[in-house]
């Protein structure tokens, strides 16, 4: 069937070719498996019942899998429709359809059932409705291809586990309920994980990728999520739950949020956050912040007293932050700094020369390998030190300490650093063979 200028078209009850041609036409494709092409300008075409492959072609078209009216159903409509050129609105309904906006800022409804929905060029806005849908933004740069837009799209997952690709543009990604698998793609996307363990990866550019929900009177309590930046300087934030994440390259901001998460830095100079709950934080390559908490100084925080951090430095000169809770620091390679914050902490530089700040709490303190400094105040606790080699590791007394105001006191299995004028004992030192002197000591000027 060959329609002209504007017209109305009616398939039939078995497989028909339908195209609409010059105009903006209506179609309705009948029963069976029909071909329908809309033509020239804005069309309207509906698949009704069978497995129909519709396309919109130039104009901003408007396409429908199913049927016309929404009484009827279409169980054996598996679909193939496209837009074409131009700004078009594609619905799949029923059965397992497959979507492709073409050119155009196209808005795709993918419908019951597990749909494949590809958005291809333009910011296209794409909801997978009901079903296991696999979502595309675009096909990305394809070898001998013109180079995609930046132009991003705007995505939207549903209710079961759904496959995300954001493809080239900067993105904004909302993977809905359930296990989602959310792939970023190239550019600087903006992902949400929501409900459900989710697995996002930012993969190119500088992406920012939630486990949980934008809005955070909603929570998330069972979502257990990955999150992987790949290239360039990403975000994290892991939300409510226990969280992996993983900035990769670049230099990544990436926070755990509530309960135990494990964060990786990988390589760049990352700034990582455990927040709340007890954290495995390790830094790996580059020079890198670490706070096991928020990093913010919170009397009375619920969890923040209990929690326990394992932080870990990995190569380069990194700065890291027990805070609160009965955190272990470990500097590992390079000069690093530690701070254990309040609390019982174990801090061991590593190798390097390292500064190792106990803080509050009774502490130990391992220097390692290298020309480490350990310092010591009066508000510090008892520290226990271990590993403390004489000639090359310094005693930095703090907060108006001076070797003078120091009383050595030697004993059968370790040495004690004494405040002389009150007897506090400020560290008990272990291999030291009760050999220190002045030498041994410096004082941090406030």
């Amino acid at each position: 069937m060959t329609g002209h200028d504007g017209d109305l078209i009616f398939g039939g009850d078995s497989g028909d070719a339908i195209a609409g041609n010059q105009g903006s036409d209506t179609v309705y494709s009948g029963k069976a498996g029909d071909i329908a092409y809309g033509g020239k300008q804005d069309d309207l075409i509906w698949g009704d019942k069978g497995p129909d492959t519709l396309t919109g072609d130039s104009g901003n078209d408007s396409v429908f899998g199913g049927v016309h009216n929404s009484l009827d159903s279409d169980p054996d409509g598996f679909d193939l429709l496209t837009g074409g050129n131009g700004n078009d609105l594609l619905n799949g309904q029923e059965q397992d359809d497959t979507l492709i906006g073409g050119s155009g800022r196209d808005v795709v409804f993918g419908g019951k059932a597990g749909d494949r929905i590809f958005g291809e060029t333009d910011s296209d806005t794409l909801y997978g409705n009901q079903g296991s849908d696999t979502i595309i933004g675009d096909y990305g740069t394809q070898p001998g291809s013109t180079v995609a837009t930046d132009e991003g799209d705007l995505i939207f997952g549903n209710d079961t586990g759904d496959l995300i690709g954001g493809g080239s543009g900067n993105d904004s990604i909302f993977a809905g309920k359930a296990n989602d698998l959310v792939y970023g793609g190239k550019d600087s996307d903006r992902i949400w994980g929501e409900l459900g363990s989710d697995t996002i990866v930012g993969d190119e550019g500088d992406d920012s990728l939630y486990g949980g929900l934008q809005n955070q009177l909603v929570s998330d309590v069972d979502g257990r999520d990955l999150l992987f930046g790949g290239e360039g300087n990403d975000f994290q934030g892991g939300g409510e739950s226990s969280d992996s994440l993983s900035g990769g390259l670049g230099n990544d901001t990436l926070r755990g949020g509530k309960d135990d998460d494990l964060v990786q830095g990988d390589a760049g100079n990352d700034l990582m956050y455990g927040d709340s709950g007890s954290d495995i934080l390790c830094g790996d390559e580059g020079n890198d912040t670490i706070f096991g908490d928020r990093g913010e100084n919170l009397r009375g925080a619920v969890g923040f007293g209990t929690q326990q951090d394992c932080i870990n430095g990995g190569s380069g000169d990194d700065l890291l932050y027990g805070n609160e809770g009965q955190d272990t620091l470990n500097g590992d390679e390079g000069n690093d700094t530690l701070n254990g914050g309040k609390d019982r902490d174990i801090l061991n530089g590593g190798v390097g020369d390292d500064w190792l700040f106990g803080d509050g709490g009774d502490d130990t303190l391992i220097g390692g390998m290298g020309n480490d400094r350990l310092v010591l105040s009066a508000n510090g606790g008892l520290d226990t030190v271990l590993n403390f080699s004489v000639g090359s590791d310094k005693f930095v007394l703090a907060g108006g300490l001076s070797f003078d105001s120091l009383q050595i006191q030697s004993t059968a299995n370790a040495t004690l650093l004494q405040v002389a004028a009150t007897g506090q004992v400020l560290a008990q030192v272990f291999g030291a063979d009760n050999s220190l002197t002045s030498l041994d000591f410096l004082t941090l000027s406030s």
